[in-house]
């Protein structure tokens, strides 16, 4: 079991961009049967994952598919 902890370094206007991608990011991997819970944090600093997976490794390679991670601008 892993905890993912999202952290924004870009402002809110650019997040928002790409809000859609990140929400298809998430259906993806609860599909999968990799994620268990999310949501965003309060105040609005970013977001946590609950995740499930057989190494930290195969967490990373699924971290890097987010599109705040992917799009490198790194929201």
């Amino acid at each position: 079991m892993f905890v993912i902890l999202l952290r924004y370094i870009k402002p809110l206007s650019e997040v928002d961009r790409l809000i859609g991608e990140h929400k298809e990011f998430l259906e993806r991997y609860y599909a999968s049967g990799h994620f268990l819970l999310s949501g965003r944090k309060e105040p609005r600093t970013g977001g946590v994952i609950l995740s499930k997976a057989e190494t930290r490794a195969e967490i990373e390679s699924i971290v890097a598919n987010d599109p705040f991670h992917s799009s490198r601008t790194n929201c």
